[in-house]
């Protein structure tokens, strides 16, 4: 189906309508400027979303104690948090029984065991990286399935045979798009813009099959790690451990987590799926009947080579002789890829050229030659494949030609940075699939290491002063370190004070309100006791907002001098 047209039947069909509440709630909070008493008013007038409200809010998830009023929910929650509790409120109630999806085979209960697992995984990432709205990645991650749910009722029949072509082995992306000629995520994105749901929910729907490097959302990216972390049940405890540590080094640049970290992640959310589901009315147990292919399988079977790659490769010694890191390098990519034809060449800086040392000996290029597949790979700086030189023209040395039997492949930048060489690497991979490229770079980078260190081992000085700037690294990133702690326990401090000022608060109110029952509503105490009550809102909004403090900034002022009185 062409894309458009399906929105268009989806419209026609059976779009999904919010409860009228949850739409008002959500166009009334689109400005940012809103009364609290307000939001009161309009989830009132919907006795099912209170309930569910009150629900989640006195649930072990949150830990709040006994709340019995909307407007406790908003002084103990906020009133970002009651939108989002109450968004996934109307989605869970929306599409927590859908008999008519079983017949296909559908597994609704495996759908929502993922999708809460996944929202869990968020909220704890969110707390993690103090995120200012846990609840809002939870819902991000509750629903970013949700374009699976819109197109099977949409379409039972064509989706039934996405479901038959995942049975077969084949990735849900991929199937969706044969079927319907637009993926799931796609039409989440859509259904959320046409609900009006706030942002970031669209955005991470639309961008969670993205490579992680390519998305611009914070929420996506917490998304995607979550996805990573719960994919990780799925594998053998040999694996696993190779799989975590991988995640932990792909996801540094967002988050840092130690496996420990990762585990108690891991553990907490299935603590606590069984709670939340309960809490959303969900019914969530398990069934064989379809299991849903991971929508990483790709990134998957990319990992089960790089776990053989890490083993080999660690196992290996430090050689000092650059002969043997050159053997190694052939054994391990022969090994882990089947690959037999390697041809690994280094920069002669001093002459400009790139001398063959391994696999093809006595053929050197100077990096300035025009034309030569060699020279400009080394000029361009990045993996290129043999297919794409020759559509440009390029060609190649003919003995080199006849060594690779017209058979593409790959050409790596080995040290990107200093330009130690290239590796010709026979063409083994699927290089259709996404995946392969970072892949490929990552063991050009680690092979690159390994040369380097090979190299600056016969050259003392050169050593010399690599640990002596890597020291200088270290000591800089221990005075970051310490830094960073004396911020965070300023930090800490305002949460402390913060959260103590807020139950003092809370029993002000409560003695207020346990009072005005006693009066009548047209008597001056109780009038003076709605002040108070007001007030005392007006003072949690504040104080929520110092317990959200995530940066400290130290200002430094001009101490008073006497000699300058007189300039006052």
């Amino acid at each position: 189906m062409e894309k458009e047209g399906l929105f268009r039947r989806i419209r026609a069909i059976s779009l999904p309508s919010l409860p009228s509440v949850l739409a008002e709630l959500l166009e009334y909070t689109l400005d940012e400027e809103y009364d609290i008493e307000e939001i009161v008013n309009i989830i009132s007038k919907d006795p099912a979303i209170c309930s569910r409200i009150l629900k989640v809010a006195n649930s072990p998830f949150y830990g709040k104690g006994t709340i019995s009023t909307i407007r406790h929910a908003l002084v103990y929650l906020g009133s970002k948090n009651i939108k989002y509790i109450a968004i996934s409120s109307a989605i869970a109630g929306m599409f927590s029984r859908l008999e008519r999806l079983q017949k296909i085979g559908f597994d609704l209960g495996r759908f929502w065991s993922h999708s809460i697992r996944i929202a869990i995984i968020c909220r704890s990432l969110a707390r993690k990286m103090h995120y200012e709205l846990p609840d809002e990645v939870f819902v991000a991650g509750l629903l970013h399935d949700i374009g699976q749910l819109i197109l099977a009722q949409s379409f039972p029949e064509e989706y039934k045979k996405v479901i038959e072509k995942i049975r077969a082995g084949q990735v849900i992306i991929n199937a969706e798009q044969e079927v319907f000629g637009v993926d799931s995520a796609r039409v989440g994105a859509w259904i959320m813009q046409q609900w009006r749901f706030p942002s970031p929910l669209p955005e991470v729907a639309e961008e969670q099959r993205q490579p992680l490097c390519e998305m611009q959302n914070l929420g996506s990216k917490i998304v995607y790690i979550a996805h990573l972390l719960a994919t990780s049940h799925t594998l053998s405890v040999e694996n696993k451990e190779f799989y975590l540590k991988s995640i932990v080094k792909e996801i540094e640049p967002v988050v840092s987590l130690s496996l420990e970290d990762i585990e108690h992640i891991l553990t907490t959310s299935v603590a606590e799926e069984v709670i939340v589901a309960n809490t959303l009315g969900i019914h969530i147990k398990d069934s064989e009947d379809w299991k849903i292919t991971p929508i990483f399988q790709n990134q998957l079977n990319i990992l089960e080579k790089l776990f053989t790659f890490l083993n080999i490769w660690s196992d290996s010694k430090e050689y000092s002789l650059l002969t043997d890191v050159l053997k190694h390098i052939w054994q391990t990519l022969n090994l882990t890829f089947g690959t037999e034809k390697i041809v690994l060449w280094l920069f002669d800086e001093k002459e400009r050229l790139l001398v063959s040392k391994m696999g093809f000996d006595g053929i050197s290029v100077p990096v300035d030659k025009k034309g030569d597949m060699i020279a400009e790979a080394f000029c361009q700086k990045r993996i290129l494949h043999s297919k794409e030189l020759k559509n440009r023209g390029l060609k190649l040395d003919s003995k080199l030609e006849a060594f690779f039997e017209d058979k593409g492949f790959f050409i790596l930048p080995l040290y990107r940075k200093d330009d130690i060489g290239l590796i010709l690497l026979e063409d083994t991979f699927l290089s259709e699939q996404k995946g392969w490229k970072r892949l490929l770079l990552w063991i050009a980078e680690v092979v690159g290491v390994r040369l380097k260190v090979a190299m600056l081992s016969s050259e003392n000085e050169e050593l010399s002063r690599e640990k002596e700037k890597i020291e200088g690294e270290l000591r800089e990133i221990l005075e970051r370190l310490i830094e960073l702690e004396r911020r965070t326990a300023a930090i800490e401090t305002t949460r402390t004070i913060a959260h103590t000022l807020n139950q003092s608060i809370m029993v002000i109110q409560g003695r207020a309100e346990l009072s005005m029952k006693k009066l009548n509503k047209e008597t001056k105490e109780y009038k003076d006791l709605e002040k108070i009550i007001g007030e005392c809102i007006k003072m949690h909004n504040v104080i929520q907002k110092l317990s959200t403090i995530t940066k400290y900034e130290q200002k430094s002022y001009e101490l008073y001098r006497p000699e300058r009185a007189d300039r006052v």
